[in-house]
């Protein structure tokens, strides 16, 4: 038994001699996803359909994300602190750093949440800080329901009599 555990080493160290095992790329992972919670309270799911891992670095492709956090400013002023927001982001490729937990791709991305859309080419995600920076060529579309229309206004027409002349 002893022998052919021996053997077993010799021939493991003959075809791994010289291997460096910290490049991009050791381990392929078809249908990735992996998640975790944000310091200020909300949580998040990266997810894509191929991904080259090692330590340090994960490059994706066919990225999906999701954000959920709590409450914007505008919600908890209205006295609805205990509601979420989620975000949700596509995007071809990028570059997720696991131990500094931030996501970056000089690929298109489209975001959707409640409220607006957006899209550009490149971008960085801080996933600790919930700081999302879209680098080039960026559009913006808000999506405003009936109801909310008339609120929004009302939000900007206050606005402006706070600001001093």
């Amino acid at each position: 038994m002893r022998r052919v555990c021996a053997i077993a080493a010799i021939i493991c160290a003959l075809f791994c001699w010289g291997k460096d095992f910290s490049l991009p790329g050791d381990v392929s992972v078809e249908d990735f996803s992996c998640s975790g919670y944000e310091r200020i309270g909300g949580s998040w799911e990266l997810a894509g359909g191929h991904a080259e891992v090692n330590e340090k670095l994960m490059r994706l492709r066919d990225v999906r994300l999701s954000i959920r956090t709590k409450a914007s400013l505008l919600h908890q002023e209205k006295g609805e602190g205990g509601s979420e927001q989620s975000f949700s982001f596509l995007s071809p490729e990028c570059r997720f750093y696991p131990t500094l937990k931030e996501i970056k791709s000089d690929s298109y991305v489209q975001m959707k949440a409640e409220g607006f859309e957006a899209s550009g080419i490149g971008y960085d995600i801080y996933l600790e800080k919930s700081v999302v920076h879209i680098r080039s060529k960026v559009m913006l579309k808000i999506v405003v329901g009936e109801g909310r229309l008339e609120e929004m206004k009302k939000l900007v027409d206050d606005s402006k009599k706070e600001q001093p002349e």
